[in-house]
């Protein structure tokens, strides 16, 4: 498993967007599996599933971003589990930490930070 957690400003659905769509377009085995929002008052929260593929080790790696904003205060939580190639060598090959740089280098590029 991989995590972490960035902080940036702006409006959520934009910058849901600009994550979303770099994510699934990094790589033609990922897609989107789920998705959820909710709003309190003037909070607001994105949760989104991904799935990739990964062939160098036959295996399927989840990405888990729980976005939460309130008076355009972005923060992101990003989580990363699978990956290993079998049920009895738990050894992924980095593809956790791949798929979380990923979101990662993303959310820097529009000025996001790591808490």
């Amino acid at each position: 498993m991989a995590e972490l957690t960035m902080r940036g400003t702006g409006n959520i659905d934009q910058v849901f967007s600009y994550l979303d769509q770099a994510v699934v377009s990094h790589a033609t085995t990922c897609q989107a599996v789920g998705t959820h929002g909710a709003a309190f008052g003037d909070a607001r929260i994105i949760l989104r599933v991904y799935e990739k593929y990964y062939m160098r080790n036959s295996s399927r790696a989840s990405l888990t971003v729980l976005m939460t904003a309130q008076n355009n205060v972005v923060d992101v939580k990003i989580v990363s589990s699978g990956g290993s190639g079998s049920a009895i060598m738990k050894f992924s090959w980095g593809a956790e930490e791949e798929f979380v740089g990923v979101a990662e280098g993303a959310l820097q590029q529009i000025g996001f930070v790591r808490l």
